[in-house]
């Protein structure tokens, strides 16, 4: 068994565990857990995507804590792991952001 060097989690593979939506402040949020246990490569690919989905979703100047309590954490985790969000790199980049 790998141990957590935070004493998190214990798992029985090697890799990287991807934690978002975490928050500091006065309205702090705890992260939520994707599901998985991701090689260092495929974690980047998961932070590009991760940053695409926010980029697509949330409104302007919201933090992403509060767009995945507005759209729901597993809507959130759902498109951060489908395949077709690398793919429309382009056109999320090119989109105008949402106003509220």
């Amino acid at each position: 068994i790998i141990t957590c060097p935070f004493k998190c989690i214990e798992v029985q593979e090697k890799g990287v565990k991807v934690l978002i939506g975490g928050r500091w402040g006065r309205e702090g949020r705890k992260g939520s857990y994707l599901q998985g246990i991701y090689e260092v490569d495929k974690a980047l690919d998961i932070v590009e995507k991760i940053i695409l989905v926010y980029r697509d979703n949330a409104f302007k100047k919201e933090r992403f804590a509060d767009m995945i309590d507005r759209i729901g954490f597993e809507k959130v985790e759902n498109l951060i792991l489908q395949s077709d969000v690398l793919d429309r790199k382009h056109e999320i980049i090119a989109k105008e952001i949402m106003k509220r």
